[in-house]
């Protein structure tokens, strides 16, 4: 962690808006510290018609940055389930 060991970070926005410009280099700059990939958790404010674009957008980005597997399983949903104390999934 880069100050706080408690402080998790997502991503959010409109798909219309900022993400629409977001470049691998941008998350890269923003999140340049070590550990900081298993730090993020997917989340979004879309609407829910949005939400599998917007999965799909930040799926496509940690892909393009290749970002290991097991780290992109941590942020869409590894990380949630063991702050909430939910089995992994499978």
């Amino acid at each position: 962690p880069r100050f706080h060991k408690n402080v998790y970070i997502d991503i959010t926005g409109k798909l219309t808006g900022w993400r629409a410009h977001l470049r691998g280099e941008d998350i890269r700059r923003l999140l340049w510290y070590p550990g900081a990939f298993e730090r993020l958790i997917f989340g979004t404010d879309v609407h829910c018609s949005e939400v599998r674009q917007a999965l799909d957008q930040d799926r496509r980005l940690y892909r393009s940055l290749r970002i290991a597997k097991k780290v992109q399983e941590t942020i869409f949903g590894g990380t949630m389930a063991r702050l909430l104390g939910l089995p992994a999934r499978a």
